[in-house]
């Protein structure tokens, strides 16, 4: 990891506890992932794809958003039991 990368790390905020964020693009979002908006954080409960590479984003309690550009996102860690190695998305590490 180049010292930028390292940088726009640092630079994510916290999200809710046991979330991890990181900037995804359309094609790399998931239902579940967390959304912010005016600070509360939605999950997104439905997709659908647009035109040029563009998401519909549609959420409980919150207008359907449409992004074609990295976005944000949080997304649930798993914390292994052998290696504590925290992995975003279920995978598992094995040391």
């Amino acid at each position: 990891m180049d010292r930028s990368e390292n940088t726009a790390v640092r630079n994510i905020p916290r999200g809710p506890l046991g979330t991890a964020g990181a900037m995804r693009t359309p094609g790399d979002l998931q239902l579940g992932d967390l959304i912010e908006f005016d600070g509360l954080y939605y999950p997104i409960v439905d997709m659908q794809a647009a035109r040029a590479g563009m998401k519909v984003l549609r959420f409980e309690g919150h207008p359907p958003h449409t992004i074609d550009e990295p976005i944000l996102a949080y997304r649930a860690v798993t914390y292994t039991a052998r290696s504590c190695v925290v992995l975003p998305n279920h995978q598992s590490y094995r040391s």
